[in-house]
């Protein structure tokens, strides 16, 4: 009895060393490989920034916001009540390429349409505000003196109007893109299954087995669907063998 436990151990060792190992598939590209930290960063801040406002009436007149506007950022230092926000920061236009516009200090921001309060940071993050460059503001002080300070007008925000409702056309064209779309991916993921399966690897041997049985994506046919599940339960996937058992004949 002690001569025979070794054997059989051996044995059974044997037999797993010739067991073929399952070839997967490598993971799917992402539309942010390739990209480094900065990259990543810089990305994810253009699709995330949201700019506010973007049309607005300043007397009696709808303008739409530009880059010609000054953006401005910054903590509010004090709110004056029915007529805007004090704050130290910046501003500078978008447009201007010589830098002359930045300024940065104390400015007062009129009309700013939202609620704030002081020590609160304005335009730190993804929102990007804009206003127009005014006249000198002038306000008197606690003490009852007089300063004045550069002024940038905000305007009163204008909601944008309700788009019309689509055409039969644009929305026949709309199911034709999506359509189009639809195909496109779907035969995108039938070459992947066929070239992983082409390479011998086990879950591509067994989708293209799948869509051979079932017609997916190719035209129906149990010869080639049971070619391809053989060969993926051979590579030992169980799924494979499950499925090639429960092949109809027909």
């Amino acid at each position: 009895m002690k001569t025979i436990i070794p054997v059989l151990f051996i044995s059974a060792l044997a037999a797993l060393a010739q067991v073929n190992p399952i070839v997967r598939s490598p993971p799917m590209p992402s539309a942010m490989d390739g990209l480094g930290d900065d990259e990543a960063q810089r990305y994810y801040y253009v699709t995330h920034t949201k700019y506010m406002d973007p049309l607005r009436e300043i007397d009696g007149v709808t303008n739409l916001v530009t880059d010609h506007w000054m953006q401005f950022s910054g903590t509010v230092l004090q709110v004056h009540p029915g007529e805007g926000v004090r704050m130290d920061g910046t501003y500078f236009c978008p447009a201007d390429t010589t830098g002359e516009s930045r300024y940065t200090g104390e400015f007062f921001v009129s009309g700013f349409p939202y609620e704030v309060a002081e020590n609160d940071e304005i335009g730190t993050g993804l929102q990007i505000f804009r206003a127009m460059k005014g006249d000198i503001y002038d306000y008197k002080t606690i003490g009852g003196s007089t300063r004045s300070l550069h002024q940038l007008v905000y305007g009163t925000p204008v909601k944008l109007p309700p788009p019309p409702p689509p055409t039969a056309e644009e929305i026949e064209a709309v199911r034709q893109r999506a359509e189009q779309k639809k195909t496109a991916a779907l035969a995108a993921a039938l070459k992947y299954n066929k070239d992983q399966a082409d390479k011998g690897d086990a879950y591509g041997e067994l989708r293209m087995g799948e869509r051979y049985r079932d017609g997916d994506g190719v035209d129906k046919d149990l010869a080639k669907a049971k070619d391809y599940l053989q060969k993926s339960a051979d590579q030992g996937d169980l799924t494979a063998s499950n499925e090639l058992a429960n092949l109809p004949a027909k």
